[in-house]
């Protein structure tokens, strides 16, 4: 008896815990499926009204765009209108009076042979065909032409010859009637070259041309002090007073005159 008594209320215990737990779980499932619910309808909600605002976002752009887009055609219609129309308007009467201004208003007539021989009626032919009857007798042609075969004298041309340019031949180092010309072109390069004193400036002067620079475009130019050379052609080495070895510049006259 002792142990039944003790067992009854333990056993009762146990069933009515186990209720609980079964009604706790049951009602916690149900809350958890009805928050479920609750939110997915919301964030339905939500995506609804984005939906929503994004189609009447492009609605409104749209609307916008089209509205811009037709003061744009309004502004080019009215600026076609009221400016590009009346300019080429205004540019082609200004070309068509160019057009008259320099071709006789007579020419504007109905038309005839021109140089044509064409006999007048007793006054019933209008205006314009005389005036162009006449204009067209004034642009007669001469009845002969100079002949095209004729044969025209051509201009004489004066043949020119240009002078062969012949170097001396160069004297030997140990020379003691020999002098070292040393050029400085423009192209900062050095040419060199030994005369005898009896040689003429002119011998300098072919040098120069061999070398690449004309005596048409080129002068020589002593260094220090600066002086442009510019004795007879023919005249001895000897006589400028250059002594055994000279240097001399090569330069432009354009430079020079500039």
């Amino acid at each position: 008896m002792f142990y039944a008594s003790i067992l009854l209320p333990c056993l009762r215990i146990a069933f009515i815990g186990t209720l609980l737990i079964f009604f706790l779980s049951w009602f916690i499932r149900k809350i958890l499926r009805l928050i479920f619910s609750w939110k997915k309808t919301r964030n339905d909600k939500e995506l609804e009204e984005d939906e929503h605002k994004k189609v009447e976002y492009n609605i409104r752009q749209d609307a916008w765009k089209e509205n811009i887009q037709q003061k744009y055609i309004e502004k080019a219609t009215k600026y076609k209108e009221n400016i590009q129309i009346p300019r080429e308007r205004e540019k082609r009467e200004r070309k068509e009076k160019e057009f008259y201004k320099y071709y006789d208003q007579l020419w504007r007539g109905g038309g005839n042979t021109l140089g044509g021989e064409e006999e007048f009626s007793d006054g019933n032919d209008d205006t314009t065909s005389y005036e162009s009857t006449r204009a067209a007798r004034r642009r007669k042609l001469p009845e002969s032409e100079p002949s095209r075969t004729e044969e025209i004298p051509k201009p004489k041309t004066r043949s020119t010859t240009k002078r062969v340019i012949e170097l001396p031949e160069e004297p030997i180092e140990s020379d003691p009637e020999t002098i070292l010309v040393i050029m400085r072109t423009p192209i900062s390069t050095v040419v060199k070259r030994r005369f005898r004193l009896c040689h003429s400036f002119q011998n300098v002067l072919d040098f120069m041309t061999v070398s690449g620079f004309s005596q048409a475009h080129h002068q020589l130019c002593t260094s220090f002090p600066r002086q442009v050379l510019s004795p007879d052609p023919e005249m001895y080495l000897s006589d400028l007073g250059f002594g055994r070895r000279v240097t001399l510049n090569i330069e432009n006259k354009a430079d020079d005159q500039s």
